[in-house]
């Protein structure tokens, strides 16, 4: 069945909140086996150090795949937050106020060039889509050190959170409802699966404790 004009519309915002947050899980994941990984269970880590290396790099290189999606600026066939942001007029017609006007234009130059959202396609454009050559021949170390000084984790938090507080802020034009108040639109903003990493840890402690309690 062919979806209508508003059915398109709520698919397109729920393509970006399901992107959002799958980076949103991804990075909650890496900061709990972190904070496994220093705490006590350092030893069992240390172990599988491979195995934790990959797992944990994956969750951050997981984040970013999903946020250089929904940061993307690139030409008519991408849908992302900046073409999200850029309909809004068209959809709004004569009813955006003066104060939406102006946070419509603080959006629009955010997604354009804002420091964040540029250094994450920096590492987009030079490592994730693309190999940069020249990074390859003289190595990519000095790069990587400059960007985690630039875009930390918190950062990276930073750009999930605005991108959540965006699509709240613009939902009415994209899923108009007389019920719910602008601005409030309520998003699911983690996989519902996120504390199923303590399974894991759970099995990793009682094997530690079995192993401490053996003769």
């Amino acid at each position: 069945m062919a979806l209508t004009h508003r059915g398109k519309l709520g698919r397109e915002f729920e393509h970006l909140a399901e992107h959002l947050a799958i980076a949103n899980t991804h990075i909650y994941l890496f900061r709990k086996l972190r904070e496994a990984q220093a705490g006590e269970l350092q030893d069992e880590f240390y172990k599988a150090r491979d195995f934790w290396g990959f797992t944990m790099r994956a969750h951050i290189q997981n984040a970013f795949v999903h946020l250089c999606r929904v940061y993307d600026r690139s030409g008519s066939g991408a849908f992302h937050l900046l073409r999200f942001v850029q309909r809004i007029r068209s959809l709004a017609g004569t009813k955006l106020t003066k104060a939406e006007n102006k946070k419509l234009e603080e959006d629009l130059h955010y997604l354009d060039s804002g420091a964040e959202v540029t250094k994450l396609r920096r590492l987009r454009n030079n490592l994730f889509a693309h190999q940069n050559h020249q990074l390859i021949l003289e190595g990519r170390d000095d790069f990587l050190k400059q960007l985690q000084c630039e875009l930390n984790l918190d950062q990276i938090q930073s750009l999930v959170d605005y991108g959540f507080s965006l699509l709240k802020r613009w939902a009415h034009y994209y899923k108009p409802s007389d019920f719910v108040p602008k601005g409030t639109y309520l998003i699911t903003e983690w996989s519902s699966g996120k504390n199923d990493y303590l399974v894991v840890l759970d099995a990793i402690r009682l094997k530690d404790h079995r192993r401490k309690r053996t003769p």
